[in-house]
């Protein structure tokens, strides 16, 4: 982020990696991949439990780009302050 004296770093990971990230407010900004394909019940969530109830509840994010990578989709977004940690 702009003024900050953090250097980026890219995390990597599973579900639970993700999850546990978010909840300790240490993300800023997100990259998800989105593939044209349904995979239902049976598919590998990209962020674990945050214990989160309602939709109200959940991280907001301001998005800064759409973009594609071949066939998938590409959505890139800062979280919005002031939002996370709410219940």
């Amino acid at each position: 982020m702009p003024g900050d004296a953090r250097p980026a770093q890219l995390l990597r990971g599973t579900s639970r990696v993700a999850a546990e990230a978010l909840k300790r407010k240490q993300v800023d900004r997100v990259v998800f991949f989105v593939a044209p394909t349904i995979l239902g019940g049976d598919g590998v969530p990209a962020v674990g439990a945050l214990g989160t109830r309602r939709v109200a509840d959940g991280i907001r994010l301001d998005v800064v780009a759409v973009g594609r990578s071949g066939a998938d989709l590409v959505i890139e977004g800062r979280i919005r302050s002031g939002n996370r940690g709410r219940r």
